[in-house]
């Protein structure tokens, strides 16, 4: 094969060493030779071609192109092929845990409307940058979101959240102080619809792209979305009722099935669904509401019933209309009157509506109170047992001992018992006899533990005799206006009498006590004084192993007993010594003694040093 080009003789050896260096340097070289060769043809008329043997391994820049361009038709008939063989991917996505988290976090925990829908803005925001899928960076051109375009989970997303965004706006909307004008009813049931047809879409989508329980997901959170619609519009009944039963059965089916957590939120959705479909049966006919379950729908607490909240009052007093027009009569102290007028009827019934509500209340207060009383009694049991420890010989080392302090911190948490549980009783407008009665008992009961407590801290006799004759007189007054009562309780009556007797009894006993430590005290302060020990050390001093080796004892001590084992001092006390004496020369330097110079040997000299 033999290549023919019109090149210049002077250029034929730079092509032919270059041409074999790597195709794209074959593309530049190329194009820079038929410049260079258009400018001699310019300049020099006619140049003869050159032929050049066809010697490079490498292919032709056009052959390289077609070769390409047939390599990459055969892989895109490839992965067609292999595209058409495989099964796309079921997407799954636990909607209502990701919402459930969603509004908890952002928001809807304190009812919130605005920052969750802010929220819902910016997690769109994201979801369109990191999909690439923008709508325009000048004018707004509209992109659909169809099943071709659900390629990857978080187009879901995307449509889902856009839903929860139309969904918190109409919300916001509802959660005016004085409520909704018509133009911003207007605009809420917009909102509404809008989050219909997003909902709508989202479960299409699902049925289509994502798993089994994905699309159920979908479709109970489409069909709450219409039944919302359709509460708010006050219209079609029927449908609100079959959208909202239809999303209560698959949350309940869903309920029966996956992790803990996923059940839990499928049982409460289908809490908060309940009031919408009981409401609905009241409005078709099948059901009638009294007030007093309307009050104790509005304490429940749940996205899902924020729209029956804001129609609560307007409910309640339909509720009271209907109530009126079969009420006649009003009943007091077996007095019957007629009423005519329906205002007076529909006041008649909201007091009782409100006394209904006292009368909660009233029930939860006294099962607070009882169980206050159960935990006194059970403080005291607690205390009695302490005080059966601490009066009871310790003969038996196993057993813990029980402290004064143990005492005093449990004559502390009653004291706190009988002051919440007197509030407790006090909190009332009306207040009964017998509720003048328990918090005068609760007072009386506070008095006698202060008193014991007193007595548990430290000893102090004179302010626990002050206490128990305060409290003695305190009984008896309460004794004698129960006794004054004919129905009186006879269990208050008895429990007085014997904190009477008790207060009375501890009284003489404290003050018998408190003189008799006053005629020791002084023969208890000259035995502590004549016991005074310079070393410190007042206890018995038990003898060590190596001191009673003849004995049968162990010096190891027992295992449930927490003390230092006895085998040896340690370390050791310091014991006396003798030393070398010491000897003082005092008349050393008064003392002349003998010379000693003639017994000293002299010192020879030679006759040089004698010169000298």
């Amino acid at each position: 094969m033999v290549r023919n080009y019109n090149y210049n003789y002077k250029l034929c050896p730079f092509t032919c060493a270059r041409a074999v260096t790597a195709p794209k340097a074959i593309h530049k070289l190329v194009r820079a030779t038929e410049r260079e060769r258009d400018h001699c043809e310019a300049a020099a008329g006619e140049i003869n071609p050159i032929t050049i043997p066809d010697t490079s391994p490498y292919p032709r820049p056009f052959e390289m192109g077609k070769d390409s361009q047939a390599s990459s038709a055969m892989e895109i008939d490839d992965l067609k092929s292999n595209s058409s063989d495989q099964i796309a991917p079921k997407f799954s996505i636990n909607v209502l845990q990701l919402l459930k988290s969603a509004q908890m976090q952002h928001g809807l925990r304190h009812g919130d409307y605005t920052r969750y829908r802010r929220y819902c803005t910016a997690r769109l925001r994201r979801l369109y940058k990191s999909l690439k899928f923008t709508h325009g960076r000048g004018k707004y051109t509209r992109r659909a979101i169809t099943e071709s375009t659900v390629t990857e989970v978080r187009f879901l997303h995307v449509v889902l959240y856009t839903a929860e965004r139309a969904w918190s706006h109409a919300m916001e909307k509802r959660q005016v102080l004085d409520g909704p004008n018509a133009r911003q009813r207007i605009y809420l049931i917009g909102r509404l619809r809008k989050a219909v047809k997003w909902a709508t879409l989202f479960a299409q989508l699902c049925a289509i792209k994502g798993d089994s329980r994905t699309s159920l997901e979908a479709e109970a959170y489409a069909s709450f979305m219409k039944g919302s619609l359709l509460f708010e519009q006050d219209q079609n009944w029927d449908t609100a009722l079959m959208n909202f039963k239809s999303a209560r059965a698959v949350y309940e089916e869903l309920a029966k099935y996956g992790d803990l957590e996923s059940q839990v939120l499928c049982r409460e959705r289908v809490e908060e669904l309940e009031p919408s479909i009981r409401y609905c049966l009241h409005k078709v006919g099948e059901s009638n509401l009294q007030a007093s379950e309307l009050l104790q729908i509005g304490e429940m607490e749940g996205p899902a019933l924020d729209l029956f909240k804001a129609k609560l009052e307007a409910v309640m007093a339909e509720a009271r209309s209907q109530q009126a027009a079969s009420m006649t009569e009003f009943h007091w102290l077996g007095h019957r009157f007629p009423i005519s007028n329906p205002k007076t009827r529909v006041s008649i019934l909201k007091g009782n509506s409100e006394n209904v509500k006292d009368d909660l209340n009233g029930l939860d207060k006294a099962v607070s109170a009882v169980l206050g009383q159960r935990t006194i009694e059970r403080n005291q049991l607690l205390v009695n047992n302490a005080k059966s420890k601490l009066t009871k010989r310790r003969d038996d080392k196993n057993e813990k001992a029980t402290k004064p302090e143990e005492l005093v911190r449990l004559y502390d948490l009653l004291l706190q018992n009988t002051s919440d549980l007197s509030d407790l009783v006090s909190s009332g407008r009306d207040r009964k006899p017998e509720e003048v009665a328990f918090t005068e008992d609760c007072e009386l009961k506070s008095l006698a533990f202060r008193a014991e407590r007193s007595y548990s801290l430290a000893g102090k006799r004179v302010e626990a005799y002050a206490l128990y004759c305060h409290a003695r007189s305190l009984a008896e007054t309460a004794l004698q206006k129960f006794q004054a009562v004919n129905n009186g309780d006879q269990m208050i009556i008895e429990e007085l009498k014997i904190l009477y007797d008790e207060c009375r009894s501890n009284s003489c006993i404290e003050h018998a006590t408190g003189i008799m430590e006053e005629l020791k005290a002084p023969e208890n302060l000259s035995k502590k004084i004549s016991s005074i020990n310079l070393t410190g050390v007042d206890k018995k001093v038990e003898k060590f192993l190596l001191e009673k080796l003849d004995v049968y004892e162990s010096a190891v001590g027992e295992s449930n007993v927490k003390s230092a084992p006895r085998i040896e001092a340690f370390p050791p006390s310091f014991q006396s010594i003798t030393r070398n004496p010491i000897v003082l020369d005092l008349a050393y330097n008064h003392i002349d003694f003998p010379s000693l110079q003639h017994r000293m040997r002299k010192d020879k000299s030679g006759f040089l040093s004698s010169l000298f």
